[in-house]
């Protein structure tokens, strides 16, 4: 596995973004080891959302609680939240248009949900910039079926600790948070569709 990132700023936060090449699920030894030198970057470079810094170790601290409630707009401009999907299993996917390896999982992303839709999944896109058009503009060039969202004054974000780009969170039908994953995942190799699978069943 490896990783290679930077960072970005958007609705006044500022965002490691970051790529993990995932060929197998990596190894208790592995993921604290990628974790610590996210850290040590992140005092480096990468400031506040607020007055706390967030980090990894925090995100994964969210694992096994519920997860937090939103209500932010989609692209018509409608207000939709996620316990609007309770019932349902949810991939939570946070990105950005700046971020390139956000646009590089687009594309099985979208495989992933056109897969499993069917059978329950629901792919809710949070994207953090603050340009409703841009984005809009965007998914032209690189079009989705799931849902997008737009997060533009950061609140889901902060709610979910979020310290790099793209971060995925898997949610079950009793709203509780059983995986945070972040970087880039090519969605359709085993361990991803291996985790989606397991979701369903649930």
């Amino acid at each position: 596995m490896s990783r290679r990132g930077g960072t970005g700023r958007r609705a006044g936060l500022k965002i490691r973004w970051a790529k993990v090449r995932v060929g197998s699920t990596p190894t208790a030894g592995t993921t604290l080891s990628m974790l610590f030198i996210l850290l040590l970057l992140g005092l480096l470079s990468v400031k506040s959302f607020s007055s706390t810094r967030p980090s990894p170790f925090e995100i994964n601290g969210l694992v096994g609680s519920m997860a937090p409630d939103f209500a932010i707009e989609d692209l018509k401009g409608d207000k939709i939240s996620l316990s609007m999907f309770r019932g349902r299993p949810v991939l939570l996917n946070i990105w950005a248009t700046w971020c390139p390896y956000c646009r590089e999982e687009r594309p099985e992303l979208n495989s992933l949900y056109k897969k499993y839709s069917e059978t329950g999944l629901i792919v809710i896109a949070v994207s953090i910039d603050h340009n409703t058009e841009k984005v809009k503009t965007y998914l032209e060039d690189v079009p989705v079926d799931y849902m997008v969202l737009i997060d533009k004054k950061g609140i889901v974000a902060r709610l979910y600790k979020v310290y790099a780009l793209p971060t995925s969170i898997l949610i079950d039908r009793e709203g509780r948070i059983k995986k945070v994953l972040m970087g880039s995942r090519r969605w359709l190799a085993d361990d991803p569709r291996t985790m989606i699978e397991a979701l369903l069943m649930e």
